[in-house]
């Protein structure tokens, strides 16, 4: 075999290297999108059924929105069907954003930092959330109580209970909004490792 034809063989050898090389980059960041999308699986799955939970209630407040005969409880029920409506749309848009984004379509470095501009606007709208959620659980209660026929909450006397029930839902609420709150920073975290990969 002549220089040339060793050339000839040699360069055949260095592309079909190289193209195996760019297909095996491919199936790698395709691998990693799948894994990336992936983490967000069972956080979509609880939003959605979330979502379809109190849409159910807020069309249920619409509907009995002619009941309510004083302006605290129109005030109450129209923010409990603005939360009901507005925080799932947010929340399931944010998580939706975060899947979409593609790791295949920029550097390293510039998908890092949108994932992190995602990750951010993400973890504000679950902040902001606890926060009106319990706006929210004030409001909901005497609508809820003037549903369900009994005296104006404001008119009756208050006994033990009414204070023992409305303290456990508040401790329900915090720990609700924690766990929520932390399930969402450890999804994100776990996210992030697998975009990190790819530096690797």
């Amino acid at each position: 075999m002549d220089l040339d034809e060793m050339k000839t063989v040699w360069n055949d050898m260095s592309q079909k290297l190289e193209n195996q090389q760019r297909l095996t980059d491919k199936l790698i960041i395709e691998m990693t999108q799948q894994k990336y999308k992936n983490r967000f699986s069972a956080l979509t799955a609880y939003e959605t059924s979330g979502a379809v939970i109190c849409f159910a209630i807020a069309i249920v407040l619409l509907f009995s929105l002619n009941k309510m005969n004083e302006p605290y409880l129109l005030v109450c029920s129209l923010f409990c069907i603005a939360f009901l409506t507005i925080l799932p749309i947010l929340t399931l848009g944010a998580i939706r954003n975060m899947k979409q984004l593609d790791l295949t379509l920029d550097n390293y470095k510039n998908t890092l930092i949108a994932f992190t501009r995602k990750k951010k606007r993400m973890l504000l709208i679950q902040q902001v959330g606890m926060a009106l959620g319990f706006l929210f659980f004030v409001c909901i209660i005497p609508v809820s109580n003037h549903l369900f026929g009994n005296d104006p909450l404001f008119q009756k006397e208050m006994d033990v209970s009414f204070f023992i029930a409305i303290g456990l839902g508040i401790a329900f609420m915090i720990i609700v909004s924690r766990w929520g709150y932390r399930s969402y920073k450890r999804v994100t975290a776990s996210a992030e490792r697998v975009i990190k990969e790819l530096e690797a």
